[in-house]
């Protein structure tokens, strides 16, 4: 299962499997999502607004993932 937010040019990923990396793309200057934000420390603002979006989306709809949700690997 995967959890997908594209609110504007970056599009972050997050699987709901153990010890998966998250994927954070800026699709405007990555359209073809070569390479991984989600492991460049400059990003890591960003990576983080994305982790609390996906959270608040997650309890604002009731989700029951919200208490299976793995954490994030950091690499």
């Amino acid at each position: 299962m995967v959890a997908l937010l594209v609110p504007s040019r970056d599009k972050y990923i997050r699987t709901l499997v153990e010890n998966e990396i998250e994927e954070l793309y800026d699709l405007e200057t990555d359209p073809e999502e070569l390479t991984n934000l989600a492991l460049v420390p400059a990003h890591r603002a960003t990576l983080e607004d994305f982790r609390a979006r996906l959270e608040a989306e997650l309890k604002r709809t009731n989700a029951g993932l919200l208490k299976n949700l793995p954490k994030p690997r950091i690499k």
